[in-house]
């Protein structure tokens, strides 16, 4: 099967539903991401800022991996997150 090309539009929707999809997971998981609570953490606020968040997750695992105090709940807390971002390997389901 030959290899759809994908235009810029296409491409915005894969990265545009990707985005809502991770959204939708650190809403769902709000509570493993602040387990403290934190009041300013609304749907809205990490819909807004998810670029954000993924950064600081991706730091705190550098920092987890390395055996530092706390690393191992922060871990736990996470496990679901390395099996949703796998599913990217998934294919995308195309209509067009």
């Amino acid at each position: 099967m030959p290899a759809i090309e994908l235009t810029s539009v296409m491409q915005h929707e894969i990265i545009a539903t990707f985005s809502a999809g991770l959204a939708q997971a650190f809403v769902e998981h709000v509570d493993d991401l602040w387990p403290a609570g934190e009041p300013c953490a609304t749907p809205q606020w990490i819909a807004g800022n998810i670029d954000e968040v993924l950064a600081v997750i991706e730091r705190l695992y550098s920092v987890g991996l390395e055996g530092h105090p706390g690393s191992d709940g922060f871990l736990d807390r996470m496990a679901w997150l390395p099996a949703l971002l796998e599913s990217l390997d998934e294919p995308v389901p195309f209509d067009g």
